[in-house]
């Protein structure tokens, strides 16, 4: 055996050990957690529940940085040129999985470029419309928005995000012809909402409901394919008459692709621990999240079928967007 092959014999054969003791020194130093998303809203509150635990746990500082735009790929693309050493994590979500189909000339593919960690948590949206829209169920929002092609429209965060799918799926099931108009998030959707500057609205659960209850906005539905027992008493949009229908809101971490996979596992592990904490259970039902129990290779499946799922959404039900 020569002396170079000796080496790399070497090398291959202490390699799982040196990639095990990073892992087990793993963290070493602070934590940067990216929330491609405003303040506020269940992104960022599901991102900074998991990032103070993982700080108290590991004690390490996990800093979180909001940098929201253009449907969360601002925010992404800061992930994808980060180093695959585990110290950068990003929260993802939906857009996660639609961009590429929406964008082929992306300068990059974020399920490509990045790996999946860990999910924390799913919810439903829910369809409300400003009282001054003269509808209380499904049925007569369709026939209301048919007699009224391109007049009625609703906030989003942009192209792409799990508001515009709704909306655009809602549009391809329903027959109907509404404009979304972009906001920069989460809150400035519901001020618009109120404000009444958009009619209706596929707005998140926890944001929306308490201004459903001031009597500010009007419940018709929810998006899931589930009702949620938030608010057992609504259906679902399936349900009141369009079936098929079903947008649910996700989040996930997923850090730099060629991370050392005892690290990633680290990671799940620590946030699946995480989830089943009283107080982090308490704190994130309380938004109506479904919490996380998959693996990183489970996690990567999901997200595989949801990339597949809006693949054909966005080629079939929404040819023209």
């Amino acid at each position: 055996m020569g002396i170079v092959t000796r080496w790399l014999a070497i090398a291959v054969a202490i390699s799982p050990l040196a990639v095990e003791a990073v892992a087990q020194e793993y963290p070493a130093r602070p934590i940067r957690l990216i929330v491609p998303y405003t303040p506020s809203g269940p992104t960022d509150i599901h991102s900074r529940t998991v990032a103070l635990k993982l700080s108290e746990a590991w004690g390490q500082p996990v800093v979180v940085e909001n940098r929201p735009g253009a449907a969360g790929m601002i925010g992404t693309e800061i992930a994808v040129r980060s180093v695959a050493d585990g110290y950068t994590l990003c929260t993802a979500t939906l857009p996660f999985t639609t961009a590429a189909t929406l964008n082929p000339k992306m300068p990059f593919i974020p399920a490509v470029e990045l790996t999946p960690v860990a999910l924390m948590g799913a919810l439903p949206n829910i369809l409300v419309v400003h009282p001054s829209v003269p509808v209380k169920s499904v049925k007569e929002l369709v026939a209301f928005a048919k007699a009224r092609p391109g007049q009625l429209n609703y906030p989003t965060g942009g192209v792409g995000g799990a508001q515009w799918l709704a909306g655009a799926y809602f549009d391809g099931l329903s027959g109907t012809k509404m404009v979304p108009v972009q906001y920069r998030g989460g809150i400035p959707d519901i001020t618009a909402l109120i404000a009444g500057e958009v009619s209706i609205g596929f707005t998140d659960l926890m944001t929306t409901v308490p201004h459903v209850r001031a009597g500010k906005l009007r419940l018709l539905a929810v998006t899931s394919a589930k009702r949620s027992p938030v608010v057992p008493e609504t259906p679902t949009v399936a349900e009141s008459g369009i079936p098929g229908f079903g947008v649910t809101a996700w989040f996930g971490l997923v850090t730099r692709t060629g991370t050392p996979k005892a690290i990633v596992d680290k990671l799940n592990r620590e946030i699946l621990r995480i989830l089943q904490l009283p107080d982090t259970r308490k704190r994130l039902a309380a938004l109506g999240s479904e919490l996380g129990t998959l693996s990183p290779e489970e996690f990567g499946e999901f997200l595989r079928s949801e990339t597949e799922k809006w693949a054909r959404v966005i080629k079939t039900a929404m040819p023209k967007r």
